[in-house]
C-alpha cells in the first residue's frame, strides 16, 4: 500500500469497466452500420457493388485494385 498498489488496482479496474462499455458501444455502432450499408437497396451497396463489377470486368483496373 505505501508504494501506491491500491490505486492502481483501482484505477486499472475502472479503465478495464471504461474500455468494455466503450467496446460494447463501438460493436453496435459497427453492427448498425454493417447492417444499413448492406441493406438491399441502398445507394451505398448498390454502388460498391457496381465498382466491383466494373474492376472486375477491366483486367488493368483489377491488377491495380489487387496488387499485381
Amino acid at each position: 500500500m505505501a508504494r501506491g498498489e491500491a490505486d492502481l488496482i483501482q484505477a486499472l479496474a475502472a479503465y478495464e469497466q471504461d474500455m468494455i462499455r466503450y467496446g460494447f458501444t463501438a460493436v453496435q455502432t459497427s453492427l448498425k452500420h454493417m447492417q444499413r450499408f448492406h441493406a438491399k437497396g441502398t445507394l451505398a451497396r448498390t454502388a460498391t457493388k457496381a465498382l466491383f463489377r466494373l474492376v472486375d470486368s477491366v483486367p488493368p483496373l483489377k491488377a491495380g485494385f489487387v496488387g499485381r
